[in-house]
């Protein structure tokens, strides 16, 4: 009976020991930590991704009997990530500096088979494959300001922050760019060429940036990518119907030019 007594009275003691043992925490209203709120109106580190669209040019060139190759205008998909300083320049003028990785693409693959069998042979395909990608260093200039307008989510006014912008950069980039056309039926004819071009980039844009009060930032863009080809390598072989053996190609060009191109982004990123 002694026994069932102290235990109980150890029971009810445990908060009385708790106290001794793990001293409460106090805390005073200058230890309360708190998020800090984000200041449109200062100097911060930028990171951004984007979604691009674009098209590059290619001059593939081949006249088959079955298919007819041509130069063409690829459209390319891809992404943008960035990282810089924003500087926040009285009144409200935005000075930025950016370094951007990217890389856009795109692939399309035909084939053509004896049958509706799995085990079917394939005697013609068909396959076109290309990339873009490269490096930039990015100077944009914008002003910031706010407009009130109405919350779509709810009934009471709010400020929405707008910061239109130019921009200028310069980089360089690597496209490849290929076709693989093969046809072994009554015909017998094929085209496999690749295209590496090493290049030069300078660039002049424009773009909106819709900026929230937690410091993330919605983002549109337009920019005039001025490619020069510091070098191109053209390299395959191709064959018409009824020639004994392909013909190589094995071809090296310096400064090509080509007409500019314009790179359309959408997306966003987050300032601190």
């Amino acid at each position: 009976m002694n026994k069932y007594f102290l235990f109980f009275a150890s029971f009810l003691a445990l908060p009385l020991w708790a106290q001794v043992i793990v001293p409460p925490l106090v805390l005073s209203s200058e230890e309360v930590e708190t998020k800090p709120k984000f200041l449109k109106k200062t100097s911060h580190w930028v990171f951004n991704f984007n979604f691009e669209y674009l098209k590059y040019d290619v001059p593939f060139a081949f006249a088959g009997e079955k298919k007819n190759i041509r130069p063409e205008n690829r459209d390319f998909f891809g992404g943008r990530f960035g990282f810089g300083r924003e500087l926040f320049l009285r009144p409200g003028i935005i000075s930025t500096t950016r370094l951007d990785g990217y890389f856009n693409g795109t692939l399309d693959l035909t084939n053509l088979k004896g049958g509706d069998d799995e085990d079917a042979e394939v005697f013609s395909k068909y396959k076109r494959e290309g990339y873009l990608y490269g490096l930039d260093i990015n100077q944009t200039l914008g002003y910031l300001f706010e407009m009130k307008t109405k919350n779509p989510m709810m009934e009471d006014m709010t400020y929405l922050t707008i910061e239109p912008y130019v921009l200028a950069g310069v980089g360089a980039a690597r496209a490849f760019n290929s076709v693989v056309y093969e046809y072994d039926l009554t015909v017998v004819e094929k085209y496999n060429v690749e295209i590496n071009d090493d290049l030069a980039n300078f660039r002049l844009g424009i773009g909106l940036n819709f900026t929230s009060n937690l410091g993330y930032f919605f983002n549109i863009g337009v920019t005039q990518n001025n490619y020069k080809i510091l070098e191109r390598k053209l390299k395959g072989e191709f064959q018409r119907n009824g020639d004994a053996s392909p013909t190589l190609q094995n071809d090296t060009m310096k400064d090509v030019s080509i007409d500019e191109i314009w790179i359309y982004s959408l997306g966003g990123g987050f300032k601190f």
